[in-house]
């Protein structure tokens, strides 16, 4: 996996994975495979609601491993099977409505790639993050974003 920081207001992840793009976006895509994923070492994913459409609305809930629950939620802007996600996300903040905080744009992208031995396949998937609103790119904040998709 390999952090960047393309511009003071982005970041971007690139990893590949050894699987083919059709299961590395059925990760993305599954409520079931997105529990398993998405809270990196920092607890439980407890809920995973997914409307994945334009326009549709996301939300995932975890529990840290002190009991405290997080949630996040976003709209879908783009999708583009096995090719692209394109979705806004916001931390769930007690005491300030949903719909009121603009959160970052992410960009998750599929990239087929072939190998040289016989009938390997691997998916480079990229997973760009550009805050619309100002944002520490703290050594906090970095560790908080590549422990949950580097895992």
């Amino acid at each position: 996996m390999e952090i960047t920081t393309p511009a003071d207001d982005r970041i971007l992840i690139t990893r590949e994975f050894d699987a083919p793009v059709h299961l590395v976006y059925r990760v993305w895509t599954t409520p079931e495979l997105v529990s398993r994923w998405w809270s990196g070492h920092r607890g439980t994913t407890t809920e995973v609601e997914l409307d994945l459409r334009p326009g549709g609305r996301w939300r995932y809930v975890l529990k840290t491993d002190d009991g405290t629950e997080v949630g996040f939620h976003g709209e879908y802007r783009e999708i583009v099977p096995e090719e692209r996600i394109v979705y806004t996300e916001v931390f769930e903040m007690p005491g300030v409505d949903l719909d009121s905080v603009d959160g970052p744009l992410n960009t998750v992208t599929f990239t087929a790639c072939v190998k040289s031995e016989p009938a390997a396949f691997s998916t480079v998937s990229t997973f760009f993050i550009h805050w619309r609103t100002c944002i520490s790119k703290s050594p906090s904040t970095m560790r908080f974003v590549s422990g949950s998709i580097g895992t």
